[in-house]
């Protein structure tokens, strides 16, 4: 497989040829709507030196301007925050030609971790089988999924796996952002691509791509999650007999490249579970709760 892992930097310096770049994209009233609630804000807060101007304002208690002036800072602080990061350098999700497709799966949210993170990853056309439009029932945002001919390398699905989990775990001000723009799909051969906010739309993206790529028809999942790598999941009871049938007869590599394909942990999470279980008491070896 000719894909690789790259930094922002070595990924932009492969760009070229006609592109089609996938974005975060913020329109002018967002700012808008920014300025005029900063306003409101700086208004509650002199509410006191100016109320006695307009006699509809003199009832309305100082304390309860202060409370609004404080709920409305809040969103107006997100807002503000997610303007900033959406207008960022690396806050693009897929970028294509002819041959190429490059996806981002680090959340444009975490614009300021390291630049040197290899968080891009290139796929060309012999990586690529075919592509599927997936269709979310409960709601969500559309998503495009990728169809590899060849499993991802383990390298690579950690590096995915790793960051998507670093992404659920981040905190961005008192709350968690939970934006992980690629993901895995159970078995390691198809990635899914996640619109949110992205211009353009994956329908007009998928014309272009449709140029180069083979797409299979249309697909519906139930929600969002279906069908994808959890970080750390539990094998299924089959997989966890099979496993530990492997550790009885010496089988260390097979049980834990049959945990990676139950599971989807990576390898590191995955050696650590086999070691515990043979650190174990006899009566007691075994890999799960």
């Amino acid at each position: 497989m000719a894909l690789q892992l790259l930094t922002e930097a070595e990924a932009r310096s492969q760009w070229s040829g006609d592109l089609t770049i996938v974005r975060q994209q913020r329109v002018a009233f967002e700012d808008l709507g920014v300025m005029v609630l900063r306003t409101i804000i700086v208004a509650l807060v002199t509410l006191p030196l100016w109320r006695d101007l307009f006699i509809e304002f003199r009832i309305i208690p100082y304390w309860l301007a202060l409370l609004s002036a404080a709920v409305l800072f809040y969103f107006t602080h997100s807002m503000g925050k997610d303007l900033q990061a959406a207008r960022q350098q690396g806050a693009w999700l897929l970028v294509s030609n002819r041959k190429t497709v490059w996806l981002n799966f680090r959340s444009y949210w975490h614009w300021r971790w390291p630049a040197t993170d290899k968080t891009i990853l290139r796929l060309d056309g012999e990586d690529i089988d075919h592509l599927t439009l997936v269709k979310v029932l409960d709601q969500s945002p559309p998503q495009l999924s990728i169809h590899l001919r060849h499993p991802l390398p383990d390298e690579v699905m950690d590096r995915i796996l790793e960051e998507n989990h670093r992404l659920g775990q981040a905190r961005f001000g008192h709350s968690r952002i939970r934006h992980g723009p690629v993901a895995l799909e159970i078995g390691g051969q198809t990635l899914r691509v996640r619109w949110s906010r992205e211009l353009p739309g994956l329908r007009e993206v998928a014309e272009k791509l449709r140029l180069s790529f083979t797409f299979e028809p249309t697909r519906r999942i139930d929600h969002a999650q279906a069908d994808l790598m959890a970080f750390v999941p539990r094998p299924s009871e089959d997989d966890l007999a099979e496993i530990n049938a492997l550790l009885r007869v010496g089988n260390r590599a097979g049980a834990i490249k049959k945990l990676r394909a139950s599971t989807g942990i990576s390898l590191a999470d995955a050696k650590e579970l086999i070691e515990q279980s043979l650190a174990a008491p006899p009566q007691d070896t075994h890999v799960g709760p």
